[in-house]
Order: C-alpha cells, then sequence, then structure tokens
C-alpha cells in the first residue's frame, strides 16, 4: 500500500510534511523562526529521483501573511504523486503546486487554485452572506500575491518562472500575468491585494 502524507496542519498551526524524501529539515529555520518554505521547494526538487524530476505541494498563506498549512513530496521514481496523495483532507481547498523544468531544464513553478469554491470559503471561514464567485476570484487573486512574496521571502529566486492556471479568470486584466507564457515569481508577487489598493 502507498504511505500517505501526515494530514496538513490546520489554521494556525503551519506544519511542513516530514518524510523522507522531502527532508523536510534540510535548512536552518531562519531568525524570528519561520520555516525556509521557498528553499524547501527547491531543495526537494532537487532531490527528486524521477526521470523527469519535479516536486508537488501545497501551501495556504492567511491574509496576515501567515502560512496555514504546508505540505511537500518530490517527485519519485516509481510513483506518479498527486495532490489527492499528498493531503487528502486539503487538496481541493488549498493553493496546489509543483515544480518542474522547463525546455532549458530550469525549474518551473506551477500554481493552481483552490479547487472546491465551498470548502475554500469554509477554510478562511467567510460568512455565508459574502460567499460569490467575484469574492472567490478576489481572494484567491489576493493568496497567489501573497503565496509569491512568502516564497521569495523564504529562498525561491524572484526570477523563478511561474505558470498560473486559470490566470485569465483571475487576472484577466493583467497582460503580464494573464498571457500564455510564463510570468516571473516577482511580478506576481509585485501585485497589489485588493486590500492594497491599485499596482503602481
Amino acid at each position: 500500500a502507498r504511505a500517505r502524507e501526515p494530514a496538513p496542519a490546520q489554521p494556525g498551526e503551519p506544519k511542513v510534511a516530514s518524510t523522507e524524501q522531502a527532508a523536510s529539515r534540510p535548512s536552518e529555520t531562519p531568525e524570528g523562526g519561520e520555516r525556509p518554505y521557498g528553499r524547501l521547494l527547491l531543495e526537494t526538487f532537487r532531490r527528486s529521483e524521477a526521470l523527469s524530476p519535479g516536486c508537488i505541494f501545497m501551501i495556504a498563506v492567511s491574509p496576515d501573511g501567515r502560512v496555514d498549512t504546508f505540505t511537500l513530496r518530490p517527485y519519485e521514481r516509481l510513483w506518479d504523486i498527486s495532490h489527492e496523495d499528498l493531503a487528502p483532507m486539503l487538496y481541493q481547498t488549498v493553493v496546489r503546486g509543483r515544480i518542474e523544468v522547463d525546455e532549458s531544464q530550469s525549474p518551473l513553478l506551477i500554481l493552481k487554485p483552490p479547487s472546491d469554491v465551498g470548502e475554500y470559503f469554509d477554510f478562511r471561514e467567510v460568512p455565508e452572506e459574502e460567499r460569490r464567485n467575484g469574492v472567490f476570484t478576489q481572494m484567491v487573486c489576493d493568496e497567489y500575491v501573497r503565496v509569491a512574496r512568502k516564497l521569495i521571502a523564504t529562498g525561491l529566486e524572484a526570477s523563478t518562472l511561474v505558470v498560473l492556471a486559470d490566470a485569465s479568470r483571475f487576472f484577466g486584466a493583467d497582460d503580464v500575468l494573464s498571457g500564455t507564457a510564463p510570468t516571473t515569481l516577482g511580478a506576481l508577487a509585485e501585485r497589489a491585494q485588493s486590500s492594497e489598493g491599485a499596482s503602481a
């Protein structure tokens, strides 16, 4: 039987998945106690033994910048792991991601939005009367930005190329982020959240 990951932490209890392959403790925790999430992703990606190396992960970053949950694992040689395998209870609820290699064999970050609108609203404790499609779109847009900022702040290069799933849905008016070509993680991080006003 397949070995499954421990359940990710609930909001307020950030946790890095603990597996031999993921090696959640290869880097020292920076001063202030925050895990090096971005660096862990890159190290785990580099540790992949798959023919096409990669890393699968999930992350949730709250509006105040706190990481609510984080779990990851490298691609394996004989197992095509999915986000459902990684965290069965949360895989439809939070931002999902992968790091793979692009045509030049450089790391390429792929981010996907939560796939279950209702579960995302539950996770973020949105009141019933505020649960609308437009609210979901804006919240995910903001969370994409927070994820980018968090990964850069904790060790992933701002120049890392990123592909945003459903980019036109969340950034339709932004030619840089909603185009068909990858953008950079830094370009995503520079965008303003709805609480911050328009980007410069």
